[in-house]
This record gives structure tokens, C-alpha cells and sequence, in this order.
């Protein structure tokens, strides 16, 4: 008796552990005959990733470097060349950055003439509220010389300059991608002064544009 509960025991083991091995086989069967997503697949089904940004009316800039001491008077004597005191001129905006803040003023004076022993001239830049601990210290300032405002202006990244002709992608309500020739009328460091090809309200591409063409569908993972 006490051998065939043994013999019915093994059996119904058996029978589980190969019952489940069937099952595992035929789940595996199964999932391989799946269609794993593909990279072609997904951007078929939602389009190409993109960064995109709406164009606003903003202001452009551009800007030099002068540097020099605070004074206790809270000024800064900078000395610049020639070719730099022709950009400026006394009311323009000046800034730099200390200590994580920013302090901004102005222009207040330009010698009208150079210093005999070095060539440069002497810039005069006063600041508001400075505190005692910049004092002699010497300072980096930025001085806004060129200020357009009402402008459209885009990063340099955005801007594809193959073949001397610059472009921009729009991306339109469908979300594809028209190709906009754009005239460049200035530029700075960062940025391009548009002066016509997109206005504000377009939205465009700024994500890396070497791999986009006309047409293409895209899906936009990042707006800036």
C-alpha cells in the first residue's frame, strides 16, 4: 500500500513539473511571436524627437569685455583700445557678476584721450549698491553697446549653415518639418538677429538638425 501512494505521488509530480514545463515552453513560443517595438517602428508611430521652441519678439544684443578695480567710490577705471572705446559711448548698460550676484550700472565718463605710455584709453563705470568686500577687487564687466529690441533672434544650435545657406526647420501644425531659408542681419556669441525667412510664432527645431529633412514627422520631447 505505503508503494503505490509512493508510485502515485512521483506521477502527480511528474505530471505537474512536466505540465509545467509545457506551459513555460508554449509562453515562450508565444512571446518571440510578439513583434518587439523597433526604433523605426516607434518614430513611424510617434514621430522623430525633437527640442522645439516658439519664436518671440525679444531683444538682441551685443556686448564687450572690459575689466578694471572697484574704486571706493563704487566705480570701476577700465582701460580699453581704440577699437573697443569706438563702441562705447557714456549711459550704455554695464554688469558683472560676483559672488553669485549680479550688480549692474552704467557708463559714466570715456576719457577723450589715449595714455601716452600704453595707447588705452580710460573708461569710467559706476555701480549702486556694491559692497565693501568687492571693493580693490578686479572685476569682469559686460557692456551692452547694441541694444535691437522687437527682434527675432535665435540660438546659433538652431541654425543649420550647410552650403552657405542658412535654414531653419518649422515644425508645422501636422507636425512636420518645413525647411525655412532665413537672412542673417547680425550676430553675436550666442545668438543670430534674424531679418527675415520665420517670425514670431513660428515654432522651430533646436535640436540637432543634421539627420532632419522636409517632411519628416516628429514629435517634440522638449519645449523651450
Amino acid at each position: 500500500m505505503n508503494n503505490l501512494k509512493r508510485i502515485i505521488i512521483l506521477v502527480v509530480f511528474f505530471l505537474g513539473y512536466a505540465g509545467s514545463m509545457i506551459y513555460k515552453d508554449m509562453k515562450r513560443i508565444e512571446d518571440t511571436q510578439k513583434e518587439n517595438p523597433t526604433v523605426s517602428s516607434v518614430r513611424k508611430e510617434k514621430g522623430i524627437p525633437v527640442y522645439a521652441r516658439t519664436i518671440r519678439s525679444e531683444e538682441f544684443v551685443k556686448s564687450t569685455l572690459i575689466s578694471g578695480f572697484v574704486k571706493r567710490d563704487r566705480t570701476v577705471k577700465a582701460t580699453v583700445t581704440p577699437k573697443v572705446m569706438k563702441l562705447l559711448s557714456t549711459g550704455l548698460r554695464a554688469s558683472f557678476e560676483y559672488g553669485g550676484k549680479l550688480y549692474v550700472g552704467q557708463i559714466k565718463n570715456i576719457a577723450k584721450s589715449s595714455s601716452v605710455l600704453s595707447g588705452l584709453f580710460p573708461v569710467y563705470v559706476e555701480f549702486q549698491n556694491i559692497p565693501a568686500n568687492i571693493i580693490d577687487q578686479l572685476v569682469v564687466i559686460k557692456v551692452d553697446y547694441q541694444v535691437i529690441q522687437n527682434s527675432v533672434v535665435l540660438k546659433r544650435e538652431s541654425v543649420s549653415l550647410r552650403k552657405k545657406k542658412p535654414f531653419v526647420f518649422e515644425i508645422n501644425k501636422e507636425n512636420k518639418l518645413i525647411k525655412r531659408e532665413i537672412k542673417i542681419k547680425d550676430e553675436n556669441d550666442d545668438y543670430f538677429l534674424v531679418d527675415f525667412g520665420i517670425q514670431a510664432g513660428d515654432r522651430i527645431v533646436t535640436s540637432d538638425l543634421r539627420y532632419l529633412k522636409t517632411n519628416d514627422f516628429v514629435y517634440i520631447s522638449n519645449e523651450q
